[in-house]
């Protein structure tokens, strides 16, 4: 990406919700970084489920998630969690389903292996 000048918002799953709940607190502060998320060239979230996802939190990440799906721009997200585990780490089941369901029909998935991820981290 950065051979073509696309430059990436990246935030690791815990840090983007930490800065939703910090700016949620300054007038208008939500709404310019949600809109810097549903608009941005690409977005990369790292580690989906290692923070702790309330209701809110998901409710954030469904907009930013169907903005992006809506209007076609690119995503890349990593977890370590798979299909019911991811599920579970949501608070609120209801919106989990949908939001899951949405990334597996417009995302393509990549799965490594154990001895995979060993030998890129070596």
């Amino acid at each position: 990406l950065s051979k073509t000048g696309i430059k990436p918002v990246y935030y690791a799953a815990d840090e983007l919700s930490t800065e939703i709940k910090r700016v949620y607190m300054q007038k208008g502060g939500v709404f310019e970084l949600m809109d810097r998320l549903t608009s941005c060239p690409v977005l990369v979230i790292d580690d989906l489920g290692k923070e702790r996802i309330t209701a809110d939190y998901q409710s954030k990440l469904w907009t930013i998630i169907r903005e992006r799906t809506d209007n076609r721009l690119p995503m890349l997200i990593t977890t370590n969690f798979t299909g019911p585990n991811l599920t579970a780490r949501f608070e609120d089941a209801e919106l989990a389903d949908p939001l899951l369901r949405r990334l597996r029909e417009n995302c393509q998935s990549v799965h490594f292996t154990k001895n995979v991820q060993q030998e890129m981290v070596a």
